[in-house]
């Protein structure tokens, strides 16, 4: 994802990589791992966004499906009043 170029310019981003001490490891295998130790990892996914297009739902399915989550929830974003 390209660095904003202002304030206010991006308000989404995916983080399918995470920095470890042993140097990046994709977001699936740190979860496999923790849920290994009993905890379970859960994950939500807020739709709705101006910057998301049809294809975040292959996205999102294509995470979900290979990161092996114990539970995923799905939510819409809506307007503030």
């Amino acid at each position: 994802m390209p660095a904003p170029e202002q304030a206010d310019q991006v308000w989404t981003g995916g983080i399918t990589y995470i920095p470890t001490n042993h140097g990046w490891l994709y977001l699936a295998v740190v979860i496999d791992r923790v849920q290994s130790r009993g905890i379970s990892v859960s994950g939500c996914f807020i739709l709705g966004f101006d910057s998301h297009t049809s294809d975040v739902f292959p996205m999102i399915d294509e995470f979900v499906r290979s990161s092996g989550l114990a539970e995923v929830q799905c939510r819409v974003l809506t307007p503030s009043r």
